[in-house]
């Protein structure tokens, strides 16, 4: 299944149970449901890679309406492809001891940000996560030839 995401599109897995793209001048949105328990989130921040400050407002915003017991933040690669990781656990907002993870990252002129909640323990935490790149590097792949092609 193949879900356009503002100017990035998303293979998505046969498995997938169902999602809803939107978009808004300077935003492009995906929320859907993978499985079970499991929801991914998609955000296109247009014009807006490499600004720390856009970066902040947005977990800093996400920080006040999951209100987390504990926010863990870190950075990893897939793919040379860098991520900074937040990491809500026990959000308030979703409740039941759930996580809220999220990563962002610069493609192109974008900021993009998924994010994926789940109740613990999740079994294939690991490889969903694995997939959850997967799909985003795919996306940043599949934009350039019809980036520069329009040029």
């Amino acid at each position: 299944m193949q879900v356009e995401v503002g100017d990035y599109r998303l293979e998505l897995p046969s498995f997938w149970v169902e999602g809803t793209a939107r978009s808004k001048p300077g935003l492009a949105a995906y929320n859907g449901i993978v499985t079970r328990g499991v929801s991914f989130d998609f955000h296109v921040i247009t014009g807006k890679a490499r600004d720390p400050d856009e970066r902040a407002r947005f977990v800093a915003a996400l920080a006040h309406n999951h209100n987390p017991k504990r926010h863990l933040q870190s950075s990893t690669t897939f793919s040379g492809t860098a991520f900074e990781v937040h990491r809500f656990e026990d959000s308030a907002a979703l409740g039941g001891g759930a996580v809220y993870q999220m990563e962002f990252c610069d493609a192109y002129d974008d900021l993009l940000h998924f994010a994926f909640a789940f109740t613990p323990p999740l079994e294939g935490e690991d490889s969903l996560r694995n997939l959850f790149h997967s799909i985003v590097f795919g996306a940043i792949v599949e934009r350039g030839p019809r980036l520069y092609a329009r040029k």
